[in-house]
């Protein structure tokens, strides 16, 4: 059954930024949303020095339990498709990249890394469906007038996340640490943020439709996905 709607009252024990969000968002009287997939365009590049290839992509979340699948085709040259998975599924992460129509594995990874690199990739990408900022799922410290940090725990795995706000009320970047495979494939622990821009209405809220995700390297930020959100769809 459907929980109650999101009321002004549940608000007020939230950090002000993220209440302020919410409010400018619309959420107060929406009832929380359980499931909702998207569909993506946009383009990605695997390296700094690497070309930016266009993709489309499809995304299915769910709240309870926490989870998400993102489904892309990125295409290379004109003879090249690459078929990527990213997901975090029964509270394990994995990522699962096929060339030539899944003729042979370009990557794969899985375990403890995965696991905190896909939870943080979700609690950043609840900005598409912030009801759950309302909801005992997510624990809010104040940061400052502009900022807070929201932490989430999905079994022993529990992962922290910085949440900007603009002028405007509305949230604009997340920032936190998370694992990243480097070129000889070590996996080490760096900072990742991701932009939302250009606010539209979806069905009663208004979410980001644009979003940038960069890796802040020692040798200087690493902007390496830019997309764009088709459309959204929202269940109760």
């Amino acid at each position: 059954m459907p929980g109650s709607a999101i009321s002004g009252e549940r608000l007020r024990k939230l950090p002000e930024p993220v209440r302020r969000h919410l409010e400018a968002a619309n959420i107060v009287g929406i009832q929380p949303i359980r499931k909702l997939r998207l569909t993506q365009r946009g383009s990605m590049r695997m390296s700094e020095e690497g070309r930016w290839l266009p993709f489309a992509a499809w995304q299915a979340f769910s709240t309870d339990p926490p989870a998400f699948v993102w489904k892309a085709r990125i295409r290379g040259l004109p003879s090249f498709l690459l078929s990527v998975t990213d997901e975090f599924v029964n509270g394990h992460g994995h990522l699962a990249a096929n060339g030539m129509g899944s003729l042979f594995k370009f990557a794969e990874g899985a375990g403890p890394e995965f696991d905190q690199g896909e939870l943080l990739r979700y609690l950043a990408e609840t900005i598409w469906f912030p009801t759950i900022w309302a909801s005992e799922q997510i624990v809010w410290r104040s940061v400052d007038a502009r900022s807070a940090e929201a932490t989430m725990r999905v079994g022993g795995l529990s992962v922290p996340a910085i949440f900007e706000f603009n002028a405007q009320g509305f949230a604009e970047r997340v920032r936190g640490e998370r694992y990243r495979m480097d070129k000889s494939g070590k996996l080490t622990l760096g900072l990742f943020s991701g932009a939302v821009a250009d606010y539209r209405r979806a069905a009663d809220m208004l979410v980001p439709m644009k979003v940038t995700a960069s890796w802040h390297l020692r040798s200087g930020d690493f902007t390496y996905f830019r997309g764009e959100v088709r459309n959204i769809q929202f269940r109760s």
